[in-house]
């Protein structure tokens, strides 16, 4: 992967963790998360220890960024810009 393309894989975490964290609130609170303020709503650490390793927490900007990657290698004819939750929550 080349450092283009990584780069929108990581510009796509805001938006897809914005749909995420719109599903869970209201639709009030929901039209509050804006890009500036979704990180202070997920999981603060990135890494858990799980049985005597590190282990990727779940939902954090690490786990969606590896969950964008892993849908854009299975689905190549689709564009990066366009992976939504939706895309990433059939995986």
């Amino acid at each position: 992967m080349n450092g283009r393309k990584a780069k929108l894989l990581r510009a796509q975490v805001a938006p897809v963790a914005i749909q995420w964290l719109s599903t869970l609130m209201s639709d009030e609170e929901a039209s509050k998360i804006t890009v500036d303020n979704f990180e202070s709503k997920l999981p603060r650490r990135s890494y858990i220890y799980l049985r005597a390793k590190f282990r990727l927490s779940a939902y954090s900007t690490r786990w969606f960024y590896r969950k964008i990657k892993k849908f854009a290698r299975k689905n190549t004819t689709r564009s990066i810009t366009s992976i939504t939750f939706n895309c990433i929550d059939e995986t």
